[in-house]
């Protein structure tokens, strides 16, 4: 039997949201022959999956058809598109930052980067850098305004049987706020000892529930087979190419679904 392996978890949790800026032009409709779906994703305009049928490349969803499975998947800039909200939200799946290590502090480790386009802002106020562990820190390093900075949290205690289930509490993880106008990030995990202490080497591991964002679990889970967590993208700017991307979706919609947008 081997060794019994410690994961440590960091992700990233919430929305990356941005606020879509007028134009003085008005952006014109897709063609009513396009594809609305992908999968079972809707794909509104300005975005499509077929030429002629999205605004421009930025816009592109990629519709791909996964041999494995059978079904479509969606994907803008080879992420993983999950929704796509009239509120201008990109729901993707992010890739995971952890850290696994074994009794003897062999470590694997895996530092996901997110790089977003020039229309796509991630929000400060949608977001959190959360990390998971009894031995842990971890940083974001990102650029803004051309110079790099790191921000991070740490999470020390003696065993997760402390850990309450639900928001973060302090105990068994930490969460720190990020500024705003960030287009790009890393995620960093790191380890004091490297989880040599034995009570940390147990099944029981936290995670992190995508249906219900912030909100924390003891659970006997896997997390080595965990990858992507869930992640929301929104459009920032569009350009005078775009036209008022908020009228358009509101005339599209309707003033009842569109109430959102003022």
């Amino acid at each position: 039997m081997g060794f019994q392996k410690i994961l440590v978890q960091v992700t990233w949790v919430g929305v990356i949201l941005a606020e879509m800026a007028s134009a003085a032009v008005a952006a014109p409709l897709a063609n009513r022959d396009c594809p609305k779906m992908c999968g079972n994703l809707e794909i509104p305009y300005p975005f499509g999956t077929t030429k002629d049928c999205y605004l421009d490349e930025f816009f592109f969803i990629d519709c791909k058809l996964i041999s494995s499975t059978g079904l479509y998947e969606p994907r803008f800039a080879n992420i993983i598109v999950t929704n796509i909200s009239y509120h201008g939200h990109l729901d993707i799946l992010m890739f995971i930052a952890n850290a696994c290590y074994n009794e003897t502090g062999f470590e694997s480790r895996n530092e996901p980067y997110l790089r977003v386009g020039a229309n796509y802002t991630i929000s400060s106020t949608q977001n959190q850098l959360v990390a998971v562990g009894c031995d842990t820190y971890a940083f974001l390093s990102a650029y803004r305004n051309n110079e790099q900075f790191a921000i991070g949290c740490t999470s020390i205690c003696q065993s997760i049987s402390n850990v309450i289930n639900g928001s973060c509490s302090g105990i068994g993880c930490c969460e720190v706020m990020i500024p705003p106008g960030l287009k790009n990030f890393t995620l960093l995990p790191r380890s004091y000892n490297n989880h040599k202490r034995k009570s940390y080497k147990r099944n029981e591991h936290l995670i992190l529930k995508t249906e219900n964002r912030k909100e924390l679990s003891r659970q006997k889970f896997d997390m080595k087979r965990m990858k992507r967590f869930q992640m929301y993208e929104t459009l920032e700017r569009i350009g005078k190419k775009a036209g008022n991307i908020r009228r358009l979706w509101r005339d599209m919609l309707g003033r009842e679904r569109s109430s959102g947008f003022k």
